[in-house]
């Protein structure tokens, strides 16, 4: 799984803190949340990913393998932000890619 972030310049962290909530039926994970810590930009200031007018983008790989089965049941991944700030400004969308492992 990859997590995706987009962003503008005015953004006013480096980081991001993300709880990532799985409730995957059949799965080997239960329903619980896990805490993310991604890094939108480097130290001295200069922004991960790609971006242009004002605009980042960037996909980061979620540490973790998911064992998500398909079939009738139901499978939620759900995202919330864990940072203090709330709303979160300048943070434009959050989601998700899944990838087949070979």
């Amino acid at each position: 799984m990859d997590i995706g972030v987009r962003h503008t310049t005015q953004y006013a962290y480096r980081d991001l803190w993300l709880y990532i909530r799985f409730n995957l039926c059949d799965s080997i994970r239960p329903t619980n949340d896990e805490r993310v810590h991604l890094f939108l930009a480097q130290e001295d200031g200069r922004w991960n990913g790609t971006g242009i007018s004002g605009n980042y983008q960037s996909l980061i790989a979620y540490p973790n393998i998911l064992n998500i089965k398909i079939n009738d049941s139901i499978n939620e991944i759900r995202i919330t932000h864990a940072m203090l700030d709330n709303p979160l400004k300048d943070i434009k969308d959050i989601g998700i890619r899944l990838r087949k492992n070979q």
